[in-house]
């Protein structure tokens, strides 16, 4: 099997089957498709039994992971699946009809490609705000780098919910750290992808953008709070902050320099944003690098 395409999933009853239906309405069908339940509470491992049972001639898979995180149950989907490639995707992300076909595309003429990352357009559930600039957008989880194929530069790399990496590069340099990363309800540390694909990005291995192999990122009313927005932008410093740590105390002292020219950057484009009567975004961007930055500077509470 060439590509694996993994869903993990946790209570996610109102959009799971959509998100099924469009891997299931590929256009090129030769993939396994396997959806990990991270031991929901909710309908999901109902729903995605009767989807199974309603597409008897797909190649699709339920398997369960009773350890909570996201990593344990992308680990569980490396271990349960069988292809060459494996293909992340988010359960509120809905794939291209054209998605597989396009990857097959990239691959058969570039063969040494070892890790890609998709474009992730987000999908309001009402209309995005005049506030989410597009330097902040990526708290919704997007990804857009326009619409060439180009490498991931300057320390940037796929995100999870379209990410693809080819087997052996967890044989080479191990699977997702379990200590990090979303564990069900409890969303304060992430940075595990960033933490997974430093580990060679930049060093040994160059990582693809690939423009047409596309999903739709779901962007509920209630990740456009300010609560949401606060919490979000915290999570991302702090997850920096225990990342940088676990390596060793010149990461952090690294990452902390970073976030002041981060810093700078936001002012400059806080008067951009001010002069183009645009306050909006130019606030919510000085508050986004706030939180960030209480996030990455607090004292940690061990």
């Amino acid at each position: 099997m060439k590509l694996s395409i993994i869903v993990c999933t946790y209570n996610r009853e109102d959009l799971i089957e959509k998100c099924l239906t469009h891997l299931a309405n590929q256009t090129c069908k030769d993939f396994e498709l396997v959806i990990v339940n991270n031991n929901s509470t909710d309908k999901t491992e109902e729903i995605c039994k009767t989807f199974i049972q309603n597409h008897p001639g797909e190649n699709i898979r339920l398997v369960f992971e009773e350890k909570k995180g996201l990593c344990a149950a992308r680990n569980c989907g490396i271990k349960n699946s069988t292809g060459e490639w494996l293909a992340y995707m988010d359960d509120d992300a809905f794939a291209d009809s054209k998605y597989v076909e396009n990857f097959f595309t990239f691959i058969a003429s570039h063969p040494q490609a070892r890790v890609c990352g998709g474009k992730i357009t987000p999908y309001f559930e009402s209309k995005r705000p005049k506030w989410l600039s597009h330097y902040i957008l990526p708290i919704v989880t997007t990804l857009d780098k326009g619409n060439k194929i180009t490498f991931f530069k300057h320390r940037s790399y796929p995100v999870g919910a379209n990410m693809l990496v080819h087997r052996e590069m967890f044989a080479k340099y191990g699977m997702f750290d379990e200590n990090i990363g979303f564990k069900g309800e409890n969303r304060t540390i992430s940075s595990d992808e960033k933490e997974f694909f430093l580990r060679f990005i930049g060093k040994e291995i160059q990582a693809y953008y690939l423009p047409n192999v596309c999903v739709e990122h779901w962007v509920p009313d209630s990740r456009l709070t300010q609560e949401f927005f606060v919490g979000q932008s915290l999570t991302i410093g702090t997850s920096e902050r225990v990342r940088a740590k676990n390596i060793s105390r010149y990461e952090f002292i690294t990452s902390c320099i970073r976030e002041l020219y981060k810093w700078c950057a936001s002012i400059v484009l806080w008067i951009y944003y001010m002069l183009t009567f645009n306050p909006q975004a130019a606030n919510k961007l000085i508050a986004f690098r706030y939180w960030v930055s209480k996030g990455l500077f607090q004292k940690s509470n061990k």
